[in-house]
């Protein structure tokens, strides 16, 4: 007995099931979704809050706000209990160095300037200031190196 274009019913069946499976596929390829374009950058750290920084060690709270300095130079002895650190400060007089913070890993001692802002401040041109920030123990063999935090300027919160 034959049902489908002259076929018998069996073969009929696998024929209409195949042509839906295509259909399908075919619409889903058509979609309006853009394809995948590979892997995403990472995005850019962002902070909250001072809380969020790990090893914080305020020297002025007073500020209205606050966002951290890009850090250019991390250096120090392994010997030493404290790192040298240059960072870009600025010329305009409604911000100035207000506290760091130290993240130290296994292999790596992250740094993080936090600069002191008053409210509406526009900062101005870039100054590269060096600042020594004491450690809690010797440096040793980890490599002083900015924060993900520091390797450009973020406003916190």
């Amino acid at each position: 007995m034959s049902n489908f274009s002259g076929r018998p019913p069996r073969r009929a069946a696998l024929t209409a099931g195949g042509a839906l499976a295509v259909l399908l596929a075919v619409s889903a390829c058509s979609a309006d979704e853009p394809a995948d374009p590979g892997p995403k950058e990472p995005a850019e750290p962002t902070l909250s809050s001072l809380g969020e920084l790990s090893g914080l060690t305020m020297i002025d709270t007073s500020w209205e706000s606050f966002r951290t300095a890009k850090v250019t130079a991390v250096t120090g002895r392994p010997d030493s209990r404290a790192v040298d650190v240059t960072y870009e400060a600025s010329d305009a007089t409604c911000e100035r160095f207000a506290g760091f913070a130290e993240d130290r890993t296994d292999d790596e001692l992250q740094v993080t300037i936090v600069i002191g802002r008053e409210d509406g401040c526009e900062p101005g041109a870039p100054v590269p200031t060096t600042t020594s920030i004491p450690l809690k123990e010797p440096l040793g063999t980890v490599t002083p190196v900015a924060s993900p935090f520091s390797k450009e300027s973020i406003a916190i919160g």
